[in-house]
């Protein structure tokens, strides 16, 4: 939108206000213009103001007590603008819901209706909380399909085109250009970075790979084919260059998961550990979608055929798993995947279309984070190197066979909070 000049909104309400009808009009000629409204100092609750999530408190002189008679513009100097929402106002004080139109160095104005002028302008800037990131080749069915961050910051991202890998590639945090890094015959399902810096992956199969930058990967570690391990379908690391990696086979016949999920724990001269936990006193079940190996415990993101949660299970001392407790089960959707932040809030992906992210606190209190801005489902979670959390969708069929699809997408949140390594 265009910001026109307050005569011209005025002459326009004023016409408008005229029905022809009867009555007399609301416009008195005589009456006087109100003193221009005057913008003295903004102040925020956090020093990074998100664009329409958070609320601002504008402080000054001649404003309405009526709150829909401030009209607070945020203007980008090149004609383009949109409208805060005021929730609150006095004379000299209006507590203000930024719209959708991130800027950092935006031109905040106020208008009062009576009032002749707008106010003087002050720059003011609005951070954008989530944006398209990356280059994801949405016409050509490209998906981000696994996400993981190397020991430096920067992004890596397992790529798809209709079913087919396309490779591991690297982002850019600053302009979202990728560089490939490693080649792939088959889809990477799941990726992690071990502590000496080896990229290590899963290809749904009964193996993990170390990944060099040529090639398509060589067995980092194998359970031995005697005890039948399951397909791999996660990987996390662990200190010590320790790699967790888990799968569950389906039972003969049914295609649902066996009763009892396996967990492998692979040291670093590749000896391993098998454990089959159980939670609330029976064996552990469900697809494991995702897992990380935090604070002494491994937490798990799985789905069952008739629940989907997140499972904490403490490591002991020997590196075997302790019984699991729920941490969190989402409203709806099926989890997908999780991250944590450093001061422990845990941020969980579902499969949900509409808020898709809930933010679960150190006490297991969830809640979608930043409602109505997020599309999903997510695929994959991952930090960047500060308070930015990536996030990919999959390719969603249409409504209808007629429907087309809606393509997959990488996207990059600002969280406020300092990621977790």
């Amino acid at each position: 939108m265009r910001l026109a000049p307050l005569s011209f909104l005025l002459a326009i309400a004023l016409l408008t206000g005229c029905d022809g009808g009867p009555g007399s009009s609301l416009y008195d000629p005589d009456r006087p213009s109100l003193a221009d409204p005057v913008i003295s100092n903004v102040t925020t609750d956090d020093p990074i103001v998100l664009a329409g999530i958070d609320v601002i408190t504008i402080e000054g002189q001649n404003f309405s007590t009526v709150p829909s008679e401030n009209l607070v513009y945020f203007e980008n100097g090149n004609g383009d603008f949109a409208r805060g929402e005021v929730i609150e106002a006095s004379a000299t004080r209006l507590r203000v819901k930024t719209p959708n139109f991130p800027g950092a160095t935006l031109n905040l104005r106020i208008s009062v209706v009576g009032a002749e002028n707008y106010s003087s302008p002050m720059v003011f800037g609005l951070t954008a909380a989530v944006e398209v990131f990356g280059a994801v080749v949405t016409s050509e069915a490209e998906e981000v399909v696994a996400l993981t961050r190397d020991n430096d910051g920067n992004l890596i991202a397992a790529l798809q085109r209709n079913g087919d890998a396309q490779g591991i590639f690297a982002f850019d945090e600053t302009s979202g250009e990728r560089t490939r890094v490693a080649e792939a015959a088959r889809p990477w399902v799941d990726l992690t970075y071990n502590t000496d810096g080896t990229l290590i992956g899963v290809l749904s199969n009964r193996a993990i790979y170390s990944i060099p930058a040529t090639g398509v990967g060589s067995v980092f570690a194998a359970a031995a084919a005697a005890e039948q391990p399951p397909a791999f379908t996660v990987v996390a690391n662990a200190s010590g260059d320790a790699v967790w990696a888990a799968g569950a086979e389906p039972a003969p016949g049914t295609g649902e998961p066996a009763p009892q999920t396996r967990f492998y724990k692979f040291a670093a001269d590749r000896s391993y550990t098998v454990s089959t936990p159980q939670v609330g006193g029976a064996a552990f079940t469900g697809v494991v979608r995702d897992m990380i190996v935090r604070d002494g415990a491994l937490y798990v993101a799985s789905q069952s055929t008739s629940t989907s949660r997140v499972v904490r299970f403490p490591i002991d001392a020997s590196g075997d798993l302790g019984a699991g407790e729920v941490v969190y089960t989402p409203p709806t959707g099926s989890v997908t995947s999780i991250a944590f932040a450093a001061d422990g809030t845990m941020y969980v992906g579902t499969t949900n279309r509409t808020n898709p992210i809930y933010e679960v606190t150190a006490g297991g209190v969830g809640s979608p984070l930043y409602p109505g801005v997020i599309t999903g489902p997510v695929r994959a979670l991952a930090w960047d190197g500060s308070t930015g959390l990536y996030y990919s969708t999959p390719v969603v069929p249409g409504a209808t066979p007629e429907a087309a699809p809606t393509p997959a997408q990488l996207y990059k949140l600002e969280t406020r909070r300092q990621g977790a390594p």
